[in-house]
């Protein structure tokens, strides 16, 4: 669009003033610099630390070092003779509270010659019968023969060994031993006539935690059994027993019975009076230990005829159970 501007000269004239029409500018648009592209960068997580997958408990086998020494009760009947091998090749250790009895022969009423302490390890060498064995242990070389129902083989599972039972004695407490000709009954209270819990053979180990009543409560050494016993028919020293380990025969000599004496029933539980000279004859009556009677007859080595004091009944009775 043009512009006019009227204005006054010197002439007095008006003229007319054209303005220059202004040279366009092209309209540069500012450039915007261009962002810098920025890599996209992922934030690192962290990386999990694995856990190890869980392992089983290994059960601890038994440890085959003996908790203790074992009791040797006599050296020389437990030195081994002869080759001692294993049958089997297989090594046991003894699964006992306290102590596994070494015996002189294959019978639980033989002598006690070792008591053999919880995981003493030992070879079967003679596969004797159903109820012992000979064996030999692996440390000490003690041979004898045990109750096969107390050994296990080395790592299987034991029923006894390392296991607490009640009352447990204290260490170095003494041991006692059954000495009766066939059998000792352990009771479940301090007296001669209360309940029978097992009947323990000669020269069966125990300790003695309490005494009543001419009773002792014990624990005994190989199954762990408590009860009340007779303390008459109890030692401790298994070398010098009254009736353990001897034959009843052999323990009437040197009584020094006569006619017209008194003598005493010498039992665990009673003295059968019977009506004749025989052990399967008639039973008359059942004398109670320490009972009194007056000889009438040495009838023959076996049996004698007496008269009970405090009844008056006569009859027969075994010489060997009477002192």
């Amino acid at each position: 669009m043009e512009s006019t501007a009227e204005g006054t000269t010197g002439a007095g004239k008006s003229v007319s003033t054209v303005t220059a029409e202004p040279t366009p500018t092209a309209a540069t648009a500012t450039p915007t610099s261009t962002p810098t592209p920025t890599a996209a960068t992922a934030t690192p997580t962290s990386t999990p630390t694995p856990t190890a997958a869980p392992t089983s408990t290994p059960t601890p086998v038994p440890t085959s070092a003996p908790v203790e020494d074992a009791r040797v009760i006599d050296q020389s009947a437990a030195a081994p003779s002869g080759s001692q091998h294993s049958v089997d090749n297989v090594v046991y250790i003894a699964d006992v509270y306290e102590y596994l009895t070494l015996r002189e022969a294959p019978s639980t009423m033989a002598k006690a010659i070792c008591l053999l302490p919880p995981y003493t390890e030992m070879y079967i060498t003679e596969f004797t019968n159903d109820t012992m064995v000979r064996v030999i242990t692996l440390g000490d070389q003690y041979a004898g023969y045990v109750n096969r129902n107390y050994i296990v083989p080395k790592g299987s599972s034991t029923q006894r060994a390392g296991r607490s039972q009640s009352s447990q004695p204290s260490s170095g407490a003494t041991i006692y031993y059954a000495d009766v000709y066939d059998y000792l009954t352990l009771r479940n209270d301090a007296s001669t006539s209360a309940g029978e819990i097992d009947r323990l053979l000669p020269f069966t180990a125990m300790y003695v935690h309490d005494w009543a009543n001419g009773m002792a409560y014990v624990t005994v050494v190989d199954t762990g059994q408590q009860g009340w016993v007779n303390a008459s028919y109890i030692t401790d020293d298994p070398n010098n027993t009254v009736r353990a380990g001897k034959s009843q025969s052999s323990s009437a000599t040197g009584h020094g019975f006569s006619v017209g004496n008194y003598c005493f029933a010498d039992v665990n539980e009673y003295l059968t009076l019977r009506d004749a000279p025989s052990t399967s004859a008639g039973e008359i009556a059942r004398l109670p230990d320490d009972t009194m009677m007056v000889i009438l007859e040495l009838t023959n080595d076996t049996m004698m005829k007496v008269q009970v004091v405090s009844t008056g009944q006569v009859g027969y009775v075994n010489r060997n159970y009477v002192k």
